[in-house]
């Protein structure tokens, strides 16, 4: 696995995007992206009432009644 791929599956797992530019002319697009994205948060919250041993992984899962959205979380997490 190679580097790119390591930082892409870090930030997927943080509900993040990584972005990879070849030439500085790329960037002004890439900071559309990212103001794009930092426009459109939200922060959700939730109390669990999860048996599971605090040890454990908990998965998150975030579902849109719009299917037309998708929703960036995530993967889950150790209380």
């Amino acid at each position: 696995m190679g580097l790119k791929s390591k930082m892409t599956e870090m930030a997927q797992d943080t509900g993040a995007e990584a972005f990879f530019v070849g030439k500085a002319s790329g960037l002004p697009e890439i900071y559309k992206r990212i103001e794009s994205e930092l426009r459109s948060q939200y922060f959700l919250s939730y109390l669990t009432h999860s048996t599971k041993p605090e040890s454990e992984f908990r998965t998150v899962e975030v579902r849109m009644k719009d299917k037309k959205l998708t929703a960036k979380t995530i993967r889950g997490y150790f209380p």
